[in-house]
């Protein structure tokens, strides 16, 4: 009788193990709804959270710039310990600048910034939240 349950619980051991691993991959897909911000005049960023590491570390945000009819693009991921996006709107310019931290420094330096026009953005009446770093 001992037998079949150490048959059991080794049996349930070796499905666990693949289970883990496969719970674990991580998708690059919409998580958990974080919070909406306005940037400029009905332009929002919508941040999602797409692993939550709790006390581990930063989590791996998403973030998504929308004016919630004519366009959806996707921004990019982001670690929230030490990456972050900034959205500035100038007339009809939407400038989008990534900042980088490493783990020595306090200061965060700017990777890149890149401008878009809003006009042009509602022009694509794309809602499906392709990459914003795709377009001509």
């Amino acid at each position: 009788m001992k037998k079949n349950i150490f048959i059991t619980y080794d049996f349930l051991l070796a499905l666990s193990i693949p289970l883990l691993f496969y719970s674990c991959q991580h998708n690059y897909q919409k998580g958990k709804h974080y919070r909406t911000v306005s940037v400029c005049e009905n332009i929002y960023i919508e941040v999602y959270t797409e692993f939550g590491s709790g006390a581990l570390g930063g989590d791996i945000m998403c973030e998504y710039i929308t004016d919630s009819i004519n366009f959806r693009f996707r921004v990019g991921n982001f670690d929230n310990s030490n990456r972050y996006y900034s959205f500035n709107c100038f007339g009809d310019s939407l400038v989008i600048s990534q900042s980088f931290r490493s783990d020595s420094e306090s200061l965060f330096h700017p990777i890149s910034t890149h401008s878009y026009s809003k006009t042009k953005l509602k022009s694509y009446k794309n809602i499906k939240g392709d990459k914003i770093s795709d377009l001509p």
